[in-house]
């Protein structure tokens, strides 16, 4: 080969290798540059939000005292105090009844079984005192209903002691001393008993004269409660009232 051409091919083989060389070397211009606005948000990616970062963490922060005592108060909610039992009377009786739950029971002075009068007040009691309008009738089934009324109210209300707190009495309508006496030794009870004869304080709290009646006072002779049966839902009642009163419930 002659040196002309040897020449010629080492000159051509470091063209080659120029060239090669510069296409590594330069940035190609078709290849696209990877937009700024990418490489920001990847870079906030990467990086959390302070708020973000604040309410995924979880709170150290204890409830105080003072918030922890209101929610329980606004749970816990005071029992209502005990009340005495309503009145319920149909239209028809209720019309018929001339004093109501606070007014006075009308005064009288009567004639106890020994023929000595006596006025109804003083028999109170010094805080309660229960009044029965009763009579004994004249049949037999009059005679029991009146029986068992006398029994039932004897033993409802608390035993009578020396303090006279809570005091039972009677105002027979109608009936001689001697019958009485008879229907109280029958029904075992032993509390006073006044005698209505003509009827005429039972005229001054109802119109229809029926019986029995029972009031429930205070120690001025206010009416805090009354039935006109004898039943055990009235005897509950009564009895319930009573605790009321003295506190007892």
């Amino acid at each position: 080969m002659s040196r002309t051409i040897r020449s010629w091919l080492l000159w051509m083989a470091v063209l080659a290798t120029s060239f090669c060389v510069g296409c590594f070397a330069r940035p190609s211009a078709n290849r696209p540059k990877p937009p700024e606005q990418k490489l920001e948000s990847r870079g906030q990616a990467a990086k959390p939000r302070p708020e973000k970062a604040k309410a995924a963490a979880p709170s150290t922060e204890r409830p105080s005292a003072s918030t922890g005592a209101t929610r329980e108060s606004q749970h816990a909610q005071p029992a209502p105090p005990p009340t005495i039992p309503a009145v319920v009377l149909s239209d028809e009786l209720r019309a018929a009844c001339l004093v109501k739950v606070g007014d006075k029971l009308p005064d009288a002075e009567l004639s106890d079984l020994d023929g000595k009068p006596r006025a109804l007040h003083s028999l109170f009691g010094k805080k309660l005192t229960v009044v029965c309008f009763w009579t004994i009738g004249d049949t037999e089934r009059s005679k029991l209903l009146s029986a068992a009324l006398l029994g039932d109210l004897a033993k409802s209300l608390p035993k009578p002691g020396g303090d006279r707190d809570v005091v039972l009495v009677g105002v027979n309508v109608g009936d001689s001393a001697e019958a009485v006496r008879r229907q109280l030794k029958q029904a075992e009870a032993s509390f006073p008993n006044l005698l209505d004869r003509q009827g005429k304080l039972l005229a001054k709290v109802t119109k229809d004269g029926k019986t029995p009646r029972i009031y429930l006072l205070d120690s001025n002779g206010r009416i805090l409660w009354f039935d006109l049966e004898n039943s055990r839902s009235s005897r509950r009642n009564l009895e319930e009232a009573i605790q009321v009163v003295l506190g007892k419930k």
